[in-house]
């Protein structure tokens, strides 16, 4: 009975640790010169976007005017993780003459946990770009996806432990199993 009660302890810990994680990006500079700059919020346990909000600027590319990918935004899609190449997607339908389907490519989405922490853009893969609808395109030389925060213990932990410690205790005292 104890060791059902200590494994549904476990099961509740691990299953409330798992927070969604606001990743901001540094550093992300294209090819042309442009730079994207802003936030998404990830849920490693979901493998999902909630939100996102991140300005790209022009550089020497006349294709590529700037652009902001945010929910809810016009001309703003929504954005999708894609396990193969490990890529985020922020998707729009917003054209630039005859360019249709502005993208911008984040990767590598195995770094991103809900630990938080630092992960470098993976240059060496041929997705991680802003395209229209993948070409052409600029792609990133140099940025660093670095969490804004780091899950705090659930309150709900801070409070089942000790509880849980209590009970245990109390049992050994007064010698029931």
């Amino acid at each position: 009975m104890i060791l059902h009660r200590i494994a549904l302890l476990v099961a509740v810990a691990f299953a409330v640790q798992a927070a969604p994680i606001t990743w901001n990006l540094n550093i992300a500079v294209f090819a042309d010169g442009g730079t994207a700059v802003g936030s998404f919020v990830y849920n490693a346990l979901t493998t999902t976007v909630v939100s996102y909000s991140i300005q790209t600027s022009a550089g020497s590319d006349p294709a590529f005017p700037g652009f902001l990918y945010q929910n809810g935004a016009p001309n703003n899609i929504g954005a999708s993780v894609f396990p193969i190449g490990d890529i985020i997607l922020f998707d729009t339908s917003f054209n630039n003459g005859p360019l249709n389907g502005l993208q911008l490519r984040l990767a590598p989405v195995a770094g991103l946990t809900d630990a938080g922490g630092v992960v470098s853009l993976d240059l060496g893969n041929p997705g991680l770009a802003e395209c229209y609808n993948c070409s052409p395109y600029r792609l990133f030389v140099s940025g660093e996806m670095v969490s804004a925060s780091v899950p705090e213990p659930a309150t709900v932990l801070l409070v089942l432990v000790p509880l849980a410690w209590g009970v245990l205790v109390r049992r050994r005292i007064s010698g029931r199993r």
